[in-house]
């Protein structure tokens, strides 16, 4: 296990070293939440069962 950050500057130093994200997976991510998500709105509305 490593070490935890000790100071918020050491926090900010090892967030600016991460890896920059996958496009493509951002792209995917976010259709794939369409599919599993409800509408926008739609929470709150009675269905029809």
């Amino acid at each position: 296990m490593t070490d935890a950050p000790q100071t918020l500057l050491a926090f900010r130093a090892v967030l600016a070293a991460l890896p920059v994200a996958d496009a493509d997976a951002l792209t995917a991510a976010a259709t794939r939440n369409g599919v599993l998500t409800k509408p926008l709105g739609a929470l709150g509305q009675l269905e029809q069962v």
